[in-house]
C-alpha cells in the first residue's frame, strides 16, 4: 500500500500527541462555544458566535489549582468581543472572587471597543444611559442633527443590502449621538452608546453573518434601526444596574505578538483563544460596524488592518518572512511544520495555504513568547483552540493547532501539562482524528525561555 501525505501528516500527529496527557474530560464540551452568553448580563450585550461561554473561565482555574486565588490577574492576547475578562468579573460578584485585575489586547478595533464597553459594564456602576439613548433617538426621528456622510463602504450605497428608511435612520442616529457626546467626556457612556448602535446596523440590513462571510438574505425580517438602538440600551442599562465591584480592566488596541520586551512578569493566568488557521478573516466578518462608526477611512485603512491580523487566513497573499527561521529553534519549527506542508495538495491554492500554515506558526510563537514573559513563574496558561480541514474530499489535511500550539507552547518556554479534548465537530468527510476543538494547558516553570 502507498504511503500518502495525508497517512504521513496522521502518523506525525501520533508522534506529537504521545508526548502528552490527552484526555476527554467532558467538562468543556458546552463551553469551547457561546452557549449560554446571549442570556447573560453584559456578555449579551453584542452576540459573536466564535465566542467561548462565559462559564469557561470558572472551570480553567478549577482545573489549573487556581480557584483557590482570591485576587486574580488575567492576561489575554485575543480579547474579541471581551469574555475572558467579563467573566473575572462575573466571578467577583458571585463571591468566588475578591478582586482582579484584567490585562487585554485585542488589534481589530471594532472589537477592542466590544471589548472595552463590554468590561466597563463591571467597573461604571449605574448610568444614565437610557436617558441620553432616548434624547438621542427623538433627535434622529427628526433629523435634528441631519446625516452623517454614508460610509465609503459600498455595501452601504447598495439598496438591496441597506433599505432607504433603514439607512436613513442609522444615519440619523450616528449624528445626533455625535452631537450628543459632544457634552460629555464621559468614555464608558460613549463605548456603551457606541455599541448599543453597532448592535443596530446588521439587523436592519437585509445581511446576515453567516461564517466567514456577510450574506444577502431574500426575506430577512428587519427592524427599524432606531427601536434596536434603545432595546440594546434599556439591556445595557438593566445590566450595569449594580454596585461597582473590585475588578480593574484596561483592554489595550495593540498586537500582542509586536509588544516591545521585556514584559514585567505580573500575571497569573493566560485564557485566550486565537483565531484558528480556519480561512476565516475577522476583519471581513465585522466590517460593517467597523466602517459604519468610522474605524476605517478609506479603503487602504481597512487594507493596512487585514494585513495587521494573524495569518489564519488565505484571502491575503502573506508574503514569506518568519521571525522563527532567525532563532535558535529554527530546525525544530522546520520539523514541525514540514508533513503539514507537504501534505498540501500541490494546486493553486498551495503557496497560500502553506503561508498560513508557516505565518499562523510564526504569530502564535510570538504570542506564546509575550505570554511568558506576562507571567510569574508558576503561573498557568490555558488555549481553546479548533483544529480545522482544508481540501476537497479525498485530498483533504487537517491542521492540528493544539498539537502546534503545545510545542511551540515548549519552545516558548512552558511546560504542556495537559490537552483536553473538548468536543469531535460532525464531518462525513473528515478523515483525521485530529479534528477536533481542544483546551490546551500549559505552565510556566521558571523565569528564562
Amino acid at each position: 500500500m502507498t504511503t500518502t501525505a495525508h497517512d504521513l501528516l496522521e502518523k506525525h500527529y501520533y508522534q506529537i500527541e504521545s508526548r502528552y496527557s490527552i484526555l476527554s474530560s467532558g467538562k468543556y464540551t458546552t463551553l469551547v462555544t457561546a452557549n449560554g452568553n446571549s442570556a447573560t448580563p453584559i456578555h449579551r450585550w453584542f452576540r459573536m458566535k466564535e465566542a467561548y461561554s462565559s462559564e469557561m473561565l470558572g472551570q480553567v482555574l478549577n482545573d489549573t489549582g487556581l480557584d483557590g486565588l482570591r485576587t486574580l490577574r488575567l492576561v489575554d492576547p485575543f480579547s474579541g468581543s471581551g469574555t475572558t475578562g467579563v467573566s473575572a468579573g462575573d466571578l467577583i460578584r458571585r463571591g468566588d472572587l475578591d478582586e482582579s485585575r484584567v490585562t487585554a489586547m485585542e488589534v481589530n478595533p471594532f472589537l477592542h471597543l466590544v471589548s472595552r464597553a463590554k468590561m466597563s459594564g463591571h467597573m461604571v456602576g449605574p448610568l444614565r444611559i437610557q436617558t441620553v439613548a432616548g434624547h438621542i433617538a427623538r433627535r434622529a426621528l427628526t433629523e435634528q442633527d441631519g446625516l452623517t456622510e454614508i460610509p465609503s463602504l459600498t455595501t452601504f450605497a447598495n439598496p438591496d443590502y441597506f433599505p432607504t428608511e433603514n439607512l436613513r435612520n442609522l444615519l440619523a442616529l450616528k449624528a445626533s449621538l455625535t452631537t450628543i457626546l459632544r457634552e460629555t467626556s464621559d468614555a464608558a457612556t460613549s463605548d456603551l452608546l457606541h455599541l448599543a448602535l453597532a448592535s443596530a446596523i446588521e439587523p436592519s440590513s437585509n445581511l446576515r453573518r453567516d461564517g466567514r462571510a456577510l450574506r444577502l438574505t431574500a426575506g430577512k425580517a428587519r427592524t427599524n434601526p432606531i427601536n434596536i438602538f434603545l432595546d440594546a440600551v434599556e439591556t445595557i442599562a438593566h445590566d450595569i444596574d449594580k454596585p461597582r465591584i473590585p475588578f480593574t480592566a484596561s483592554v489595550s488596541l495593540q498586537d500582542s505578538r509586536r509588544l516591545p520586551q521585556p514584559v514585567q512578569p505580573s500575571h497569573d493566568l493566560a485564557l485566550f483563544s486565537p483565531p484558528y488557521p480556519n480561512n476565516i478573516d475577522y476583519t471581513e466578518v465585522y466590517k460593517l460596524e467597523a466602517w459604519f462608526l468610522g474605524l476605517y477611512s478609506s479603503s487602504e485603512d481597512f487594507s493596512l488592518q487585514r494585513r495587521q491580523t494573524v495569518r489564519s487566513h488565505s484571502s491575503l497573499r502573506w508574503g514569506e518572512q518568519y521571525g522563527f527561521r532567525d532563532g535558535k529553534n529554527v530546525k525544530l519549527i522546520e520539523a514541525l511544520l514540514a508533513p503539514v506542508l507537504d501534505a498540501i495538495p500541490d494546486d493553486r491554492y498551495r503557496r497560500g495555504r502553506q503561508e498560513v500554515v508557516l505565518g499562523y506558526a510564526d504569530d502564535m510563537l510570538a504570542t506564546l513568547r509575550f505570554l511568558h514573559a506576562s507571567l510569574d513563574v508558576g503561573g498557568r496558561m490555558a488555549i481553546a483552540v479548533g483544529n480545522s480541514m482544508h481540501g476537497k474530499a479525498g485530498n483533504d489535511y487537517v491542521i492540528a493547532s493544539d498539537l502546534l500550539l503545545a510545542q511551540l507552547a515548549e519552545v516558548a518556554g512552558f511546560h504542556v501539562d495537559k490537552i483536553d479534548i473538548a468536543r469531535y465537530p460532525k464531518r462525513r468527510t473528515a478523515r483525521s482524528a485530529y479534528l477536533r476543538e481542544s483546551l490546551v494547558f500549559a505552565t510556566k516553570e521558571r523565569q528564562d525561555a
